[in-house]
């Protein structure tokens, strides 16, 4: 994807899979024991660890992917989620800077990432923070010149 692509993007569901995918890693286990009924799909990190927070022998187990899927959280949308994104790459070596300015009607939240070890900095300007540290994020591991 292109920076233009991706600053183009919008919150929802599809945006938070692709989060989910490109920068938390996750991924979908599939389990077939030979015949229908004993199949599954599972949302795993990649830790190979089930993504919902239910507990129970059938932790996260869904009959379809895109069942799966829907134990994403909403990290475009919820400030809690996203800030667990943002753990997730300052564990990886970036440092985050979140600023708001109030005097900016839209797009007033810009998130910046940087890696420790390169001169590139990823912003992004929303207006919410989930959704700008969202766009930056995927800035990180997706943008293309």
């Amino acid at each position: 994807m292109t920076r233009e692509q991706i600053l183009a993007m919008d919150t929802g569901r599809e945006f938070d899979y692709l989060v989910g995918e490109k920068v938390m890693n996750y991924s979908i286990y599939h389990y077939d024991k030979d015949h229908p009924d004993g199949c599954y799909y599972m949302l795993v990190d990649e830790n190979f660890e089930s993504v919902t927070d239910e507990v129970g022998w059938s932790v996260g187990e869904r009959k379809t992917e895109k069942e799966a899927w829907k134990d994403c959280p909403n990290y475009s949308t919820d400030i809690a989620a996203a800030f667990e994104v943002v753990e997730k790459l300052t564990a990886a070596g970036y440092c985050f800077k979140l600023k708001y300015d109030p005097r900016i009607y839209e797009q007033n939240f810009t998130a910046e990432l940087k890696h420790l070890l390169g001169n590139v900095i990823y912003e992004a300007k929303a207006e919410t923070a989930p959704h700008a540290i969202c766009l930056a994020a995927l800035l990180t591991k997706e943008a293309t010149p």
